[in-house]
């Protein structure tokens, strides 16, 4: 019993004590995560007007609302894919 009990702490002492808290970086015309700013500025955009990678700067939501039209949808990667008739550039852009 006496074994099992210091093996038990052994194992809690190895495990880490929170979860992985690395930033993420969201790219905001295309949804794409990537775990620093210099991987995400090191490739292209697609779906972005300047062809580049922009931050996400807004918060976590369930739905991200497009700022020139209004249409929400459930992921960046999604609002990306489709045009937006009322933008200037025709991408919908999300609101912070």
């Amino acid at each position: 019993m006496r074994k099992l009990l210091l093996l038990l702490l052994l194992l809690l002492a190895l495990l880490p004590l929170s979860a992985d808290t690395s930033p993420l970086y969201v790219c905001k015309y295309c949804g794409e995560k990537f775990s620093s700013l210099s991987a995400m500025s090191s490739l292209k955009c697609s779906k972005s007007p300047g062809g580049k990678h922009v931050v996400y700067e807004g918060e976590d939501t369930v739905l991200y609302t497009c700022r020139y039209c209004g249409q929400k949808f459930s992921t960046l990667s999604v609002m990306g894919s489709l045009k937006c008739p009322k933008s200037p550039d025709g991408h919908h852009d999300p609101m912070k």
